[in-house]
């Protein structure tokens, strides 16, 4: 069992950095290629057009929202690292502060 509550700010703060960091390449994937829908009949024929609408479409709808849900999720976990970073340095050394409904004189 652990006896101190031993976190490190600093930390906290790298980790923030580095999931802010990944949401721009998640919004970058969330992005569909307009040539792909452009080019598929020049390139793979009339007959192909039925997977196209299909399949392909309905899959390139899911992947833009999939990959943005990816991106929000890593923005919040950012947020809460930091947010969490400012918590562990402004609670006071014996944890009174952090604790609801109490006084210095109690």
């Amino acid at each position: 069992m652990v006896t101190e509550f031993d976190q490190d700010p600093g930390d906290w703060r790298r980790r923030r950095g580095a999931n802010h960091d990944m949401v721009p390449t998640r919004l970058e994937l969330a992005k569909n290629d307009p040539d792909y829908e452009n080019d598929f009949i020049a390139e793979n024929g009339y007959a192909s057009y039925a997977f196209l609408d299909g399949y392909a479409l309905p899959h390139l709808r899911d992947r833009v929202s999939g990959w943005t849900s990816a991106a929000v999720g890593r923005q919040n976990a950012g947020d809460n690292s930091g947010a969490t970073a400012s918590a562990i340095e402004d609670t006071d050394g014996t944890g009174g502060a952090a604790v609801r409904r109490s006084s210095p004189g109690v």
